[in-house]
């Protein structure tokens, strides 16, 4: 019972975590989105895209195979740290570089995000470091610690009547100073390249292929902002985006979960389970998220416009005609869900990634084409035609590799 009640301690606090550190990511942008204009708001939203972009390769990669397979000993501590560094150095740079060499609104968002991005990497290479080791509490708070900072900052910067966009992110970039100093005292890694190839080395089987199937999903799924920028203009690049923050929320269900599920699952999978015991799990994760979506959409279509006028401002009208369609997208990921991390955490990372790869080529047509010749619904459409068939795919796969499960060690493909 002791144990049990530890258990589901740690989920809580892990779920909460994740619940808090979206709700900051979507807090800021409301914030922004009341004080900057629909064109400033689109640019926020390329900027901030880059950012889940990089961040998402890095959980990908390195945050999940840290879930996967842990030592929960200092190697792996000063592997993941070392590995933060080695990423947000660079990418720093060169969005710098970027942003310099560009004009507009885009300059200040792209400036800001360089910024943001070294900060944010090692901050969060330490909530997952809290997570393998069974210690979600450092990272809830951390995250706790940021997003009281930053709403104090905000609000500080809302009274005054700033307009910036740079302003508002380098805000954001000092409340994940304050975070990560609150966290830096809990682990206290060293930056070791040496152990961080060692790692990885150890991993080779996982991280390459989680990260190519990241960009797969995510890179994809993310392009769209880009792409509509393109061909529609910022303008409804920031309605996009304003559909993408108030469905926040709804999001926030799938993140927390995946701290907690994945694990789960890998521990279901070495414990050689029962196919009808991973069935279960699987379709239960699913039905759970799907109908948590749902009931959030519900309630978001009851918001009167005059106070989504005042939460995101000029981008509001943009984003109201899509909140729908962009809720049924996510409720078509969430019934892939089960499927994919029971795939993912049984490692049958290489057929999970070849099926990413089939779709690519769909995916990307059929969002341009909706782009190009109907704006931002018909192109949210598209990918939900798209994600419908991906989703018969991937039960499809599962049911495949549970088939053949015990004919395959956990780590076949």
């Amino acid at each position: 019972m002791r144990k049990l009640r530890a258990i589901l301690r740690r989920i809580s606090a892990s779920v909460i975590d994740q619940a808090v550190s979206s709700l900051t990511s979507l807090g800021m942008s409301v914030a922004i989105a009341s004080q900057v204009n629909a064109r400033s708001f689109g640019a926020f939203g390329v900027a901030f895209v880059v950012y889940v972009l990089l961040l998402g390769a890095f959980r990908a990669s390195i945050g999940e195979s840290l879930l996967v397979r842990t030592d929960k000993s200092p190697t792996d501590s000063s592997a993941v740290f070392t590995a933060a560094v080695l990423v947000a150095v660079p990418a720093c740079g060169l969005t710098a570089i970027v942003g310099f060499a560009i004009g507009g609104e885009l300059r200040g968002a792209l400036l800001g995000l360089a910024v943001i991005l070294p900060f944010a990497l090692i901050q969060d290479a330490f909530r997952y470091i809290g997570f393998s080791v069974g210690r979600p509490g450092i990272a809830l708070m951390g995250d706790i610690v940021w997003a009281l900072t930053q709403a104090v900052l905000f609000a500080a910067a809302i009274i005054a009547g700033s307009e910036s966009l740079f302003a508002y992110m380098a805000l954001w970039a000092a409340a994940a100073v304050v975070s990560l100093l609150a966290m830096w005292g809990k682990f206290r890694p060293l930056l070791q390249p040496s152990e961080l190839l060692s790692w990885l080395k150890q991993r080779q089987h996982l991280w390459p292929r989680f990260l190519a199937e990241y960009f797969c999903v995510s890179g994809v799924q993310q392009s769209a902002l880009f792409v509509l920028a393109i061909f529609g203009g910022l303008s409804q690049a920031g309605g996009y985006r304003a559909a993408q923050v108030v469905l926040g929320p709804a999001n926030v269900v799938a993140l927390g979960a995946a701290v907690v599920v994945l694990p789960t699952a890998s521990a279901l999978a070495r414990a050689g389970s029962k196919s009808q015991t991973l069935f279960r799990f699987s379709a239960t994760v699913s039905v759970a998220l799907a109908t948590m979506t749902l009931t959030y959409v519900g309630l978001l279509l009851l918001i009167p416009d005059e106070i989504g006028s005042r939460l995101l401002g000029d981008s509001w009208s943009g984003g109201r005609d899509l909140f729908l369609l962009c809720g049924v997208l996510i409720v078509i990921s969430n019934i892939s869900y089960g499927a994919t991390v029971m795939i993912r955490a049984t490692e049958n990372a290489k057929a999970s990634l070849r099926l990413r790869v089939v779709f690519i080529p769909f995916t990307l047509a059929m969002m341009i084409y909706g782009a190009w010749f109907g704006g931002a619904s018909s192109m949210v459409v598209a990918m939900s035609c798209v994600g419908v068939l991906q989703s018969v795919a991937w039960w499809a796969l599962y049911t495949y590799l549970v088939r053949r499960r015990p004919a395959v060690t956990v780590g076949g493909s």
